[in-house]
């Protein structure tokens, strides 16, 4: 016979055992990702390198989009983020050895979660209307705006995201964004502050928007151009391998340059000096002029520049040869340098190349 204070306790126990479930949520269409640590809440591989604490705004993706909850402090594979922030909206969620569960939140938990869902809404209304951070921006996305496939922008953003500084009014994702629309769109700046909500008045957004584009101009001329434009960029015997069976067959084997000038028509100027160097008579129009060092089988060594309109194509190849002695070091003996006609009074320069 069980004494009546021990059938008392067992009854109390019972009694707080219940409360305690009954102040839990049991959300039944929400699965329960798991709390440990030792597998990718996603891919559910075990813990290695690569690996960070899921963020919160990655674990909100996760809720919304594939309906899983994932308490604070789990981890994941840092390669199913976007810039280690958002969760990547094609990733694919591993069922395999993991127990659908439904999610039991306790009363803490859910304020919690209620108020990062608010949090992400009040972001939601805050934040650009054009977000290059979007995860859902696709391929079509990125070539509309930038011209470039969103492979070819994180491969840039990458190279220089480490020099480039961020700040309340705008990331540096997005400032390089704002560089590459300004240039294939030609909006103005207070149209681009207007698309990325910048902060603050029309002006603001203008000198804001301006700022940007300067940062990450001066960003890509120092570390990103000199990687891929430039005799420096390549070395003779990779520039050797750009040859066509054609060109080996009447040049040689040898370092082979096809000279092209080529040229950027530009407004008129409030300048009349820059009216009068800028205005070519061939072409009767305003314009600016480079130098492009083409390979044969037509990748571009190196392009030089800006010329005057008013300088022909000699003369222009006259002052590179004049002035880039990293040029005239890289050359050598045997090379080939195919130009057209209207080089002839530099033949002699050319000639010094090898």
């Amino acid at each position: 016979m069980v004494p009546s204070s021990t059938t008392e306790l067992m009854d109390t126990t019972e009694q707080t055992n219940a409360n305690v479930d009954d102040d839990r949520l049991t959300l039944n269409n929400v699965i329960f990702a798991g709390s440990g640590h030792s597998k990718c809440v996603i891919c559910r591989e075990e813990t290695r390198r690569g690996m960070i604490s899921m963020p919160k705004s990655a674990r909100l993706d996760l809720l919304i989009i594939h309906l899983m909850y994932a308490p604070n402090g789990v981890r994941c594979c840092s390669s199913h983020l976007l810039n280690n922030n958002r969760l990547l909206p094609d990733v694919e969620i591993s069922m395999g050895n993991r127990q659908q569960l439904a999610s039991s939140l306790s009363s803490s938990e859910m304020i919690d979660l209620v108020t990062d869902l608010l949090s992400l809404l009040h972001e939601a209304v805050t934040s650009p209307r054009l977000d290059f951070l979007d995860p859902s921006l696709n391929d079509e996305d990125y070539l509309t705006w930038t011209g470039w496939t969103k492979a070819q922008f994180d491969n840039m953003f990458d190279i220089i995201s480490p020099y480039l500084r961020s700040s309340s009014n705008r990331n540096t994702r997005n400032a390089l964004a704002m560089f590459w629309i300004k240039l294939k769109t030609n909006l103005s700046f207070r149209q681009i502050g207007s698309v990325f909500n910048i902060p603050g008045n029309s002006e603001d957004r203008r000198k804001r928007a301006a700022d940007a584009f300067d940062s990450v101009r001066q960003c890509l001329i120092e570390k990103f151009v000199p990687r891929h434009l430039g005799v420096q960029h390549l070395t003779r015997e990779d520039a050797k391998k750009q040859n066509t069976s054609f060109s080996i067959e009447f040049f040689g084997n040898n370092v082979t340059i096809i000279w092209d000038g080529t040229y950027l028509y530009m407004g008129k100027s409030s300048s009349h000096l820059i009216n009068r160097k800028t205005y070519s008579g061939q072409k009767h129009r305003h314009l600016i002029k480079f130098m492009s060092l083409i390979l044969p089988n037509g990748y571009i060594l190196d392009t030089i520049g800006p010329f005057w309109g008013t300088m022909n194509d000699a003369s222009i190849a006259k002052n590179i040869t004049d002035t880039c002695d990293i040029l005239m070091k890289w050359c050598e003996k045997g090379d080939t340098m195919i130009v057209d006609r209207g080089f002839r009074d530099v033949i002699e320069s050319f000639i010094d190349m090898g």
